[in-house]
Formats: C-alpha cells, structure tokens, sequence
C-alpha cells in the first residue's frame, strides 16, 4: 500500500507519454524523483521545467498543452511523491 501525502506539501504536476499500460513503474532515482526529459508540461509555481518549483499549500497552478491521441502520465515528481502513488492516467481520444 502506498503512503499518503498530505495536501499541505508541496506538489507540482508533470504531464508524460505512458511509457507502457502500467502507470507509476516509473524509476526512482536516489533523490526520490524519476526523470523528466520526456516532460511535455509542468504545473508549477514557475510553469517551467526542470528545478523543483512545486506549488506550495494553498496555492494553484496552471499549465496548457495540447495533447495528441494517447495516454499519459499525470505525476507529482517532488520527492518521494511518485512512489507513493501521486500518479495517474489521463487518456486523449
């Protein structure tokens, strides 16, 4: 079972192709946070990729991409946060 993340962290949210049908098989790095150089947008307090710059508690972000048909990956990439479940999938038809 995987641990909870209160919402009173900090979060930010990553959009990536899914690289297969299981969302969250992602590898984790010894910082707690998986790659991002397949990124196609950041909702971030900066909306720019790259350096941690999550959306603090209390906060809201933003971010538009378009999308073609397909499935991604929504994730949280602050640390430790993707291994404990802060993942999804969003499907484009």
């Amino acid at each position: 079972m995987a641990a909870s993340i209160p919402i009173s962290k900090t979060h930010e949210l990553i959009v990536l192709p899914l690289p297969s049908d299981r969302a969250g098989a992602r590898a984790v790095g010894a910082n707690g946070k998986v790659g991002e150089p397949q990124s196609l947008a950041e909702a971030s307090r900066t909306r720019a990729f790259g350096a941690a710059s999550g959306l603090a508690p209390g906060t809201a972000g933003w971010v538009t991409v378009a999308l073609s048909t397909g499935r991604y990956e929504l994730i949280c990439n602050d640390p430790l946060h993707h291994s404990a479940g802060l993942f999804d999938v969003l499907t484009v038809r």
